[in-house]
């Protein structure tokens, strides 16, 4: 196994991906992502030298809870077609809107099925597979993702879009102002921020000798705390549909008064 050079390819592109980002500006766990790929076949290799039966076993436990997660997926779908909002013991007012359950289209609905109906029919082709454990798990992955993507996507999306939040923001924002400062703000949040609502921020912690008008500050829901610098007025505070944690507010700064050092 050492000497293939597939393997050692992997080896070395995922030392390389793990170096390059150890160096870099700024580091994100989703930045890992390229580096899925090779480590996935080096345990696919490791797998195919397992014994057929813990092969047949791991496949096996692996449809019995891809299948499990499966069904959930679909049951908590009908219900909410046909019964409108979910139980209440169901706690998924903590990940999504409640107020807004949008339907998957039929075309949507037609993938979904025809994927779940794959997935099963597979089942007899997969248990003699020589990577029965890895055929499993891979497929039982794609068919939640692809339900989550057809059946769920519309409200995840709801509960993921800033549109909303920012559609709200607009009616709060002043007639007339020269730009907009901003403090902890991310960099997915910065740039969501200039497509929805058309403002590119100019961050305090880069040019803290900058002056806006308006300052916009991201932050957690948990705090309670007052304005970062008491002469700034809030104008609005809001947050994603379904979201929890996370916390953006907008602050416009009083005439007439010194910078603060402190930015």
């Amino acid at each position: 196994m050492r000497a293939d050079r597939a393997l050692q390819f992997c080896v070395v592109l995922m030392a390389v991906i793990v170096a390059a980002l150890s160096v870099a500006g700024s580091m994100r766990a989703l930045y890992l992502l390229p580096a899925l790929l090779p480590m996935a076949l080096l345990g696919a290799a490791e797998a195919a030298s397992l014994p057929e039966v813990v092969q047949r076993r791991v496949a096996i436990a692996g449809y019995a809870l891809f299948g499990v997660a499966a069904l959930a997926l679909w049951g908590l779908c009908l219900i909410v077609v046909g019964h409108g909002p979910p139980p209440a013991w169901l706690p998924l007012g903590n990940w999504l809107p409640l107020d807004v359950q949008p339907r998957a289209g039929q075309l949507a609905v037609g993938l979904a099925a025809m994927t779940t109906a794959t997935w099963a029919l597979a089942f007899p082709h997969v248990i003699r597979s020589r990577i029965a454990s890895v055929a499993a798990c891979a497929l039982g992955v794609t068919l939640l993702w692809l339900l989550l993507a057809t059946l769920w996507m519309p409200w995840i999306n709801a509960a993921k879009s800033y549109r909303a939040m920012f559609d709200d923001m607009r009616l709060h924002l002043p007639s007339t102002f020269n730009c907009v400062n901003s403090i902890y703000l991310g960099e997915s949040e910065a740039a969501m921020l200039d497509y929805e609502g058309g403002i590119v921020a100019v961050p305090l912690e880069k040019l803290p000798r900058s002056r806006c008008d308006l300052v916009w500050e991201q932050d957690n829901q948990s705090d309670v705390s007052d304005p970062p610098d008491p002469t700034w007025t809030l104008l609005w505070s809001g947050h994603r549909p379904g979201d929890g944690k996370e916390r953006h507010r907008l602050f416009m700064r009083q005439e007439g008064l010194e910078i603060n050092d402190h930015w």
